[in-house]
């Protein structure tokens, strides 16, 4: 993966972001494709076109209930979204950039995260992808006094964001409350346009804080 190891963001995500963003999270392909390719099994086994799906989830629904509303079942989605999962794992241990060991963890715990990833509502104007990453790195590296790059050179290096903010002299305290601004900011904006109602921000903040410690001590790897 280039650039921030997205794995990072990928959780934060799944705070924020519609159920097909979150699924890539689950076979550990968190690329603009992947997600496009889960959200076409979703498509396909709905009997949407992709962009009929993403038009209903940003009308409030999540996909159990866009499946329902098409006359097919949740247990099908699920069905097909494992299937699709579950080849992609396959092709990755076939061409020895998964272990059967990585493999057969994802798979454990794949049902039980499939249940949250079809239930979650996507409120409109969310984002899981490249504005939230950018916003969020942007964020990390003002407070501790590096530029985009150097934030993301370290990270691959293996270092956690708590860890590269001590280095720096900077408190993780001091870094979560930045990453923390940095979200609120962007939810106030949803607010302020009327895609947000305050009640659902106040929620997602505190969801979003109370996972801050696992997100900034995460390492790549």
């Amino acid at each position: 993966m280039s650039g921030l190891p997205k794995q990072l963001f990928i959780a934060l995500a799944l705070i924020l972001a519609l159920g097909a963003s979150a699924t890539v999270g689950l076979a550990q392909s968190e690329g603009k494709r992947s997600r496009v390719g889960l959200m076409m099994v979703a498509a396909d086994y709905i009997g949407l076109d992709r962009k009929e799906l993403v038009s209903e989830l940003r009308q409030g629904q999540s996909l159990a209930q866009v499946t329902t509303g098409q006359g097919k079942t949740v247990d099908g989605l699920k069905q097909a979204l494992r299937n699709a999962v579950t080849a992609k794992l396959d092709a990755d241990l076939a061409a020895g950039t998964l272990s059967a060991a990585k493999r057969d963890q994802i798979l454990s715990r794949l049902d039980a995260r499939l249940d949250r990833i079809v239930n979650r509502v996507w409120t409109p104007g969310e984002r899981g992808g490249k504005a939230w990453k950018g916003g969020l790195m942007r964020a990390a590296g003002e407070y501790v006094g590096m530029s985009r790059s150097e934030l993301r050179a370290e990270l691959k290096a293996g270092k956690s964001l708590a860890q590269i903010a001590a280095s720096r002299g900077k408190s993780v305290e001091g870094l979560k409350a930045a990453l923390l601004s940095a979200v609120r900011a962007n939810l106030d904006q949803l607010v302020t346009s009327g895609q947000l109602s305050a009640e659902r921000r106040d929620k997602m903040l505190a969801r979003i804080d109370g996972r801050l410690d696992k997100l900034v001590n995460r390492t790549r790897g």
